[in-house]
């Protein structure tokens, strides 16, 4: 981790840190912005009360690997996970709601094994529920938008489980903008089940 040195005290003219592999790197201000000439890496929360301008790019975090029981936490929000779903069953489940917690995933393959997305708290009425839903796109319907009903709060993808087909090029992604409701889209590739509809959202409990 950084360490910040003030070079001044009072007003803030310059500061300087060491970063653990010796290099030193400045981060200046001219009275209004604050501007660093080499790149920075945020372990911590950022808190911006004005306008944050960012002049490079923003690396997403993602993953490749499966696993039989993932359980997400706040920390990992902006992750990316790219699905093989050809390979191994996978369950992932949410963290508690916090407005602004995000996720994303990304099928590379046909889903041949059952990939489940489920809520932190799935007590009906009362827990965590997803809203939204997913664009089907299959050869018996082409753009068939599927709701999600009240109190659903599992995804399931399936190649093997009727009506549930996920292939390549699929995306879910499930964002938080309040208390106890995280709101998805996507888009499925349901090509592997010709005259499938949808039923991908689930309530279990």
């Amino acid at each position: 981790m950084s360490r910040i040195k003030q070079k001044k005290q009072g007003v803030i003219n310059s500061l300087v840190w060491t970063q653990q592999d010796t290099n030193t790197a400045s981060l200046s201000y001219d009275g209004t912005d604050f501007d660093f000439d080499s790149p920075v890496t945020i372990a911590g929360a950022l808190t911006a009360t004005g306008a944050l301008t960012i002049g490079g790019a923003i690396l997403a975090k993602a993953t490749v690997s499966e696993a039989a029981t993932t359980v997400l936490t706040a920390a990992e929000s902006g992750s990316i996970f790219f699905i093989d779903g050809s390979t191994s069953a996978a369950n992932y489940t949410l963290p508690a709601t916090v407005a602004g917690l995000t996720f994303k995933w990304i099928w590379t393959a046909n889903c041949n094994n059952a990939i489940t997305i489920t809520t932190a708290d799935t007590t009906d009425t009362t827990g965590d529920m997803f809203t939204g839903g997913l664009l089907i796109s299959s050869a018996a319907a082409v753009n068939n938008f599927l709701e999600v009903a009240a109190d659903n709060n599992t995804i399931t993808v399936d190649d093997n489980a009727a009506d549930k087909a996920g292939g390549p090029g699929s995306w879910i992604e499930v964002i938080c903008c309040e208390d106890a409701v995280w709101y998805v889209t996507g888009v499925i590739n349901s090509t592997t089940d010709a005259d499938s509809t949808g039923a991908h959202f689930s309530d279990t409990d």
